[in-house]
């Protein structure tokens, strides 16, 4: 075998099986360890395939590592701002909750935890179908479907939860600015955001920390005029949030 059909098909194991030990592939090319490794180098050195120790691994499996990272830290995210949220949370509390990722995850401590006697009214599909099975009253309000995002937005939403009085609304945004204030991608979802603002006697906003110093289009409150609460999951570094902390209570999760 040449050494270029060799190592032909040594990225070729290397990418079916995403890492392989140099011993292994002896086996399977009949070659020396000594052999296989020139042969890793000489791959790496093309960027064909990531020399590790005793073996090696495919590109795309550190890529993928790297976006496995990620998502556990942003699983790690939600799930702190969850839990700072769930401290402020009493038995017979009525909520307002969006469909957002740390709302999800607040829905899990809903659901196993010992506060009781709460009422969940939202416009996510997914927050019903997380706790449908929950001791808790829970309320869809209805509306338009917006399919890609699982939430219903629009009039008929709006309206119901115009008509409603509720302790807390806890929603997620995009972007927060001290002085042009908390904003989203969409409008509809901007606007669902505002009118549970407005039906709730507290507002807590979450937002993760990359969210700090970001404006969308779609505004749901200026200045965060009207938000109780900003819980983030960390800080960012070298950001002042003095001017925050003089609008709303901001609380670090992590």
């Amino acid at each position: 075998m040449l050494a270029t059909e060799r190592r032909e098909l040594i990225c070729k194991i290397v990418n079916e099986k995403k890492r392989v030990r140099v011993s292994e592939l002896s086996r399977r090319l009949h070659t020396t360890e000594a052999t296989v490794r020139r042969d890793l180098s000489e791959l790496q050195n093309e960027k064909k395939v990531l020399r590790t120790h005793g073996g090696a691994v495919s590109v795309s499996f550190k890529a993928d590592k790297k976006k496995e990272q990620r998502q556990d830290e942003k699983r790690r995210a939600y799930r702190a701002m969850a839990e700072a949220v769930y401290s402020f949370l009493r038995e017979g509390d009525t909520l307002l909750l969006d469909g957002s990722e740390s709302v999800l995850e607040l829905c899990g401590l809903l659901k196993t935890g010992k506060k009781r006697g709460i009422t969940v009214v939202t416009n996510s599909f997914q927050v019903v179908e997380s706790l449908k099975d929950g001791d808790l009253v829970l309320i869809h309000v209805g509306g338009n479907v917006n399919s890609s995002s699982c939430i219903s937005v629009g009039t008929i939403a709006e309206n119901v939860i115009r008509s409603l009085r509720v302790n807390k609304a806890i929603f997620s945004v995009q972007g927060v600015e001290p002085r042009y204030g908390c904003s989203v991608l969409d409008f509809a979802e901007a606007s669902m955001k505002h009118v549970m603002m407005e039906s709730a006697e507290q507002v807590f906003v979450l937002a993760e920390h990359s969210s700090f110093s970001s404006e969308y289009l779609a505004k749901v409150t200026d200045s965060l005029e009207g938000v109780d609460y900003l819980i983030t999951d960390c800080h960012t570094p070298k950001l002042d949030y003095t001017p925050y902390s003089k609008k709303v209570k901001l609380v670090t999760a992590l």
